[in-house]
């Protein structure tokens, strides 16, 4: 819902290698940056710096991946549009904006199956990139001549 012209399902983020107690991704996936950093980073406590940022871009470098503040909103998309918060209530009032269209969060509780729909025909009918960042892709300057020549 963030990213409409970024294929996520097959993108890989080498750039951005970690560790958690089970594995090593050396490439991970969107999806275990949101899962293992931001999820649990922000439930369990991270060593990783985790900002948002209010700009309109994505900044990717070594160990850095900086994401415009509406991958949040898309975030909380997730949550009020899951099949499982079915049942869930907020304050009358509150809305979700994702592709200029309005969804009422009262009005949307679960209905993860029709919105799905909505955004499958949007990235249906738009160009879309893949990233693939190959680990390692991004050298320190503190390394040798001899170590570039070798990568």
């Amino acid at each position: 819902m963030a990213f409409s012209y970024i294929n996520l399902e097959h993108s890989k983020f080498g750039n951005f290698p970690f560790k958690d107690q089970k594995k090593e991704y050396k490439e991970p996936t969107f999806q275990d940056l949101m899962y293992h950093i931001i999820r649990c980073g922000l439930i369990h406590g991270s060593k990783y710096n985790i900002k948002f940022h209010k700009i309109d871009e994505i900044i990717i470098e070594k160990n850095i991946l900086i994401f415009p503040a509406r991958l949040i909103w898309a975030l909380l998309g997730i949550i009020v549009f899951c099949s499982s918060n079915k049942d869930e209530q907020t304050a009358d009032g509150y809305y979700l904006l994702i592709f200029d269209q309005h969804f009422t969060i009262n009005g949307w509780w679960g209905m993860e199956e029709f919105v799905y729909l909505r955004f499958q025909d949007r990235i249906t009918n738009s160009p879309r990139i893949t990233l693939n960042i190959p680990h390692n892709h991004f050298h320190s300057q503190s390394q040798s001549s001899e170590d570039k020549k070798a990568t």
